[in-house]
């Protein structure tokens, strides 16, 4: 038994061979990209960058139960990252998981979200929750 998992062991790629591997994927648009970066994380789950990276691919094919797995995970490990608490929040928000993305959606403003690239969005998102919830004052002081 000890001799078949030193055996899998030396056969596997390590960690920063599988990481440049979906690093290359995605670079190139790869289809490949999202496979690479699950095995990537089962080597190494706390790699935030491979987090980040697999919920991003999976939020532009509009894979949002994918992308809400991959951000919640995230999130797990950097509760105060203000751009991957928003994506989390746009994710649960597409899924139609409202009461979800406007907690994230809050959180990653009180994160100061409007400085990261996604601020605008998700603060447009978070408007659209607050007015849905019929709080317009809270929408227009957002807006």
């Amino acid at each position: 038994m000890i001799a078949l998992v030193l055996l899998l062991a030396l056969q596997a790629p390590p960690f920063a061979t599988l990481a440049a591997q979906a690093d290359a994927a995605r670079a190139q648009g790869s289809a490949e990209a999202p496979a690479l970066y699950q095995r990537a994380l089962k080597v190494k789950p706390d790699w935030k960058d491979g987090w980040w990276a697999l919920g991003t691919l999976h939020y532009g094919k509009n894979q949002f139960a994918e992308s809400t797995a991959a951000f919640e995970k995230l999130v797990a490990l950097d509760k105060v990252s203000a751009p991957a608490v928003a994506m989390l929040g746009l994710s649960q928000f597409n899924l139609k998981r409202y009461d979800a993305a406007l907690e994230n959606l809050a959180a990653a403003q009180k994160l100061n979200v409007m400085n990261e690239s996604i601020g605008q969005a998700s603060m447009y998102t978070l408007a659209k929750l607050w007015t849905k919830r019929g709080n317009f004052e809270g929408a227009l002081g957002i807006l």
